[in-house]
């Protein structure tokens, strides 16, 4: 039997790919391979959602205290009021948990 066939065309390597489905077999097939790579698609978006939400509520890691001078010649500032009071702000507004207070 002659006459068009249906088409699968997708990219490999960044070149496009077009092959010929000849059968009603090889249609099938193609379409049951689509349905799964739709299925790995959204798997890998819900990883990323949950990703970003793990990645959210990871505390700020504070950086070490550099014995380096500043720009006036003194030694850096440890951290003042206002800042502790921003990390005590950020610790209640998380959700339980998310943010740890560090030990000292």
């Amino acid at each position: 039997m002659h006459g068009p066939n249906p088409r699968l065309t997708y990219k490999v390597q960044g070149k496009t790919v077009t092959e010929s489905l000849p059968t009603p077999a090889a249609q099938k097939k193609a379409e049951r391979e689509i349905a799964e790579f739709r299925v790995f698609e959204q798997l890998i978006r819900e990883l990323i959602e949950v990703n970003a939400r793990i990645c959210h509520a990871r505390p700020v890691e504070q950086a070490p205290v550099s014995q380096e001078k500043n720009d006036r010649g003194g030694l850096p500032k440890s951290p003042g009021p206002i800042s502790r009071a921003i990390a005590e702000d950020l610790r209640r507004s998380a959700p339980h948990g998310a943010i740890r207070p560090r030990s000292r």
